[in-house]
């Protein structure tokens, strides 16, 4: 029925008019995109536009950085120049650093050396200016309390202080009493003097417990009580309590010395041995024998003033016989 010819021109009609649709689409279609590549085209250029504008920033930003770089390169060569150096300053301290170290360990392990040799110098010092100031005249001495002795000599030199004899009988003088030029001549030791106070102090107290009770002289009723020989009695037993203490003293310090001569005479043997230290210990013989020296001479002036002590109270005591004998 569509071929009929009444309907003919109906289909021509139809036929054309989609001819006519399709190029205007066509047409509008070559439109859009001739528009679109004409707006394409001039971003494009707008895009060119601002790049060289941007080219040219960068150069003009470009060339002021090479000018700023070409005046800082002087700085910049003193700066490498001084960062050189700093670091051949680092090496060098770094290898000075460790030299030091290394003198300062060789420094520590010989303080232990260097203090006993100045411990064995001192006591050495020590005994031979103690022993030479026996009899030495200080004339008058007086005290940092204040209190004045005239015509003072010298008895002995000992770890508390000065024992003298003056115009009014005989004193003893603690270090600390004494002036800084005495101090610092026999060289005291403030630890040395509170121990041998201390032993003086245990030891009196030992005796007042086995020494009988003295009589009270002030006390008429005390003298005679019961017994009219009781002073001569009590006298008599302090006496003899004060010669058993000498004659303990004197044969401690003949043990001593004794001790301090066989000990000195092996370390002096052992020195010209095969071994140069002592076992289990720092101290080569030849140290240990010069301070056994030191020692061995104090001891011997102590056993020396011990055995006055002794004849000063009991001359014919058979102890000082025995000990005059060869």
């Amino acid at each position: 029925m569509l071929f009929n010819d009444e309907q003919s021109g109906l289909f021509s009609f139809l036929i054309g008019l989609i001819i006519l649709v399709m190029a205007g689409v066509a047409l509008s279609v070559m439109a859009d995109s001739k528009f679109s590549f004409a707006r394409s085209e001039s971003e494009t250029k707008g895009d060119l536009t601002k790049g060289e504008s941007e080219i040219e920033r960068l150069k003009t930003t470009f060339q002021e950085r090479g000018h700023e770089l070409s005046r800082l390169e002087p700085q910049r060569r003193e700066a490498e120049a001084a960062c050189e150096s700093t670091l051949r300053q680092v090496a060098t301290l770094t290898q000075r650093e460790q030299e030091l170290k290394s003198t300062r360990e060789d420094l520590l392990q010989q303080i232990p050396a260097v203090e006993n040799g100045f411990a064995h110098y001192r006591t050495k010092y020590r005994d031979a200016t103690w022993a030479a100031a026996a009899g030495e005249s200080l004339g008058n001495l007086k005290t940092r309390g204040g209190r004045e002795y005239h015509q003072v000599v010298i008895v002995r030199v000992t770890h508390v202080g000065l024992e003298i004899r003056h115009e009014l009988g005989i004193a003893r003088l603690q270090a600390p009493d004494l002036d800084a030029a005495l101090q610092d001549r026999f060289q005291w030791d403030n630890s040395e003097r509170l121990a041998h106070l201390k032993e003086e102090s245990a030891y009196q107290e030992a005796m007042s417990a086995v020494t009988p009770k003295k009589t009270d002289l002030s006390d008429p009723q005390e003298i005679g009580k019961g017994n009219p020989y009781a002073v001569t009695e009590t006298k008599t037993a302090l006496d003899t309590a004060k010669v058993e203490s000498l004659r303990r003293k004197v044969m401690g310090w003949r043990s001593n010395v004794e001790q301090l001569t066989a000990e000195k005479s092996q370390a002096q043997s052992a020195a010209y041995g095969r071994q140069s230290s002592v076992p289990g210990s720092l101290e080569t013989w030849q140290a240990k024998a010069e301070r056994l020296t030191s020692a061995l001479a104090r001891a011997k002036a102590e056993f020396a003033a011990a055995k006055a002590d002794l004849a000063a109270v009991a001359p014919d005591d058979p102890l000082l016989h025995e000990l005059e004998k060869p």
